[in-house]
Order: structure tokens, then C-alpha cells, then sequence
């Protein structure tokens, strides 16, 4: 990663690169780079800035192939240093753009009563090959809304490993973007062998989240008309309502799909 700064705008630049090993992020076969990884991009070269993540919302325009590298650029007027722009390209293209704010927040309340562990969700529902990525459980709910509480990640974990004492912006996006893979198939029941195609992620934050926190996600939207689906839920922690993820992207059959990822490996060329 480079920094570079002169007297009007901050600029970040990074190159990532990507672990086909990665227990996480490739947690099972992929035939593109994954929309957590370039979240996940944006977060670690927001993080060579002081604060933590308050808000961050971005757009994803194209696929990023694996064969392709990806370049992070991120800029911010040299007053403010609080918010900036992000932008993801890879072969030519604008994969990705958006922004992050950055925040010196308070440390978290201290700790409530420790409660029991919430019972996973069947890791198949949520898309996930490996037990220890589930980020759900005690999932109820039906067409009306749903809710589920949050899994406690390793230390070492990949959404946990920059600040191992709370939980991450993306691992807060990660927990509500499998409720809305489980409420496909739980709620809408939706075929085991569609595919979720993430097409824009916003989070708030307005504290940070301590790692040992009980922390619940409670859906205040979520619709699906013709392929595609706008989900949202509140998080709350200690009876608060303490942030907000919201997703918007498609649920398609495979062949759908294959068009799409043909049409992608096109606009590439």
C-alpha cells in the first residue's frame, strides 16, 4: 500500500491481493473474487487512517475475476480526513465504488450477563462449507420479519483479526448478509442451487461492538420481486439499536448466472 498526500486531497492507494487459501473468504470454490473480499479491502486501507469504521456504503458494478488484480484507491479532502471515497478497479473496469467514514467512537458499555451461545444455523442455508464461518444463530421468523443473534468469531478469524476486542464493520455486514441467504430459503423458499448476487451494501454504526457483546439482528425490510431483493435489519446490543446493515442484489436460478458471469468475462476483454 502507498500513501500520498499533498496540500488538497489525501490519497490511499493499495493492490490486492488475494489468498485462494483463505479459510474464510474462499470458504468454498469461487469462480470470482467475493464482495466481502473488496469490502474487506476498503476497510484495511481505510485502517492505515485513525478511527473506526462508522459508515460505509458501496456499489458493485461488475464481478472481479480471480485471474485479474485488483487496485484500491481511496481519497479524501486534506481538511476532512474523516470521510472518503473508495474505488475498486480491476481489468480496465470500475468494479466497485463508495465511501467509508471514519470515527474516534467511545469504547463499548461494559458487558451485560453472559448468556448461552446461540444455537447455530445449518451452515448449508447460510452458503457456508465451514462450521467455524457461520455467523448466525437462534434464527425465528417468517414473512413478517425475522430475527437471529450473532456468533462469536475466533480471534484469528479473517473479519476479526485487525481488532480482536470487537467486532468488525464486516463482520456485522457478514451476519446480515447470511439472514438474508437463510431467509431465502427459509422464508421464500428459494432453490438451494440459486446464486446471491450482492449488488450494494450500507452499514451504520454509531458505537463500537464489544467482541464478547450479545448482539441480535431484527429485519425491518425485506422483499424480493422478480429476482430482486432488498433486505435490511437494525443491530441491536444491551436493548439498543446500536447500527443498521441494508443489502440490495438479486437471487437468480444458474442459468441466470451463467449469463451474468458470461456477460462480465465480455465487458472485460
Amino acid at each position: 500500500m502507498s500513501v500520498t498526500i499533498d496540500s488538497v486531497v489525501h490519497t490511499m492507494i493499495g493492490s490486492m491481493v488475494s489468498d485462494p487459501t483463505d479459510a474464510f473468504f474462499f470458504d468454498h470454490p469461487l469462480d470470482h473474487l467475493p464482495a466481502m473480499l473488496l469490502l474487506d479491502g476498503i476497510a484495511g486501507l481505510a485502517s492505515a487512517s485513525p478511527g473506526r469504521v462508522a459508515e460505509l456504503a458501496v456499489e458493485f458494478h461488475h464481478f472481479c475475476e480471480l485471474d485479474r488484480p485488483v487496485e484500491v484507491l481511496m481519497s479524501s479532502p486534506a481538511t476532512d480526513g474523516e470521510r472518503w471515497d473508495a474505488y475498486c478497479s480491476s481489468g480496465g473496469l470500475v468494479v466497485a465504488d463508495g465511501n467509508v467514514s471514519l470515527r474516534d467512537h467511545h469504547d463499548p458499555p461494559p458487558p451485560g450477563p453472559v448468556l448461552p451461545a446461540p444455537v447455530p444455523v445449518d451452515r448449508e442455508l447460510v452458503h457456508r462449507h465451514r462450521t467455524e464461518n457461520v455467523a448466525i444463530g437462534d434464527f425465528t421468523g417468517d414473512d413478517s420479519g425475522c430475527t437471529a443473534r450473532i456468533l462469536d468469531f475466533a480471534p484469528d478469524h479473517a473479519l476479526r483479526r485487525r481488532d480482536p476486542r470487537h467486532r468488525s464493520a464486516l463482520e456485522l455486514v457478514e451476519s446480515a448478509r447470511q439472514l438474508i441467504t437463510l431467509v431465502g430459503h427459509q422464508v421464500w423458499d428459494v432453490a438451494h442451487d440459486w446464486k446471491y448476487v450482492l449488488n450494494g451494501v450500507r452499514h451504520e454504526q454509531r458505537r463500537p461492538v464489544a467482541a464478547t457483546e450479545d448482539v441480535r439482528l431484527r429485519t425491518t425490510t425485506m422483499t424480493m420481486r422478480r429476482k430482486r431483493v432488498e433486505f435490511a435489519v437494525d443491530l441491536l446490543a444491551a436493548g439498543d439499536v446500536i447500527g443498521s446493515v441494508r443489502l440490495t442484489g438479486m437471487i437468480v436460478p444458474p442459468r441466470v448466472y451463467d449469463h451474468l458471469r458470461w456477460a462480465n468475462r465480455e465487458a472485460a476483454r
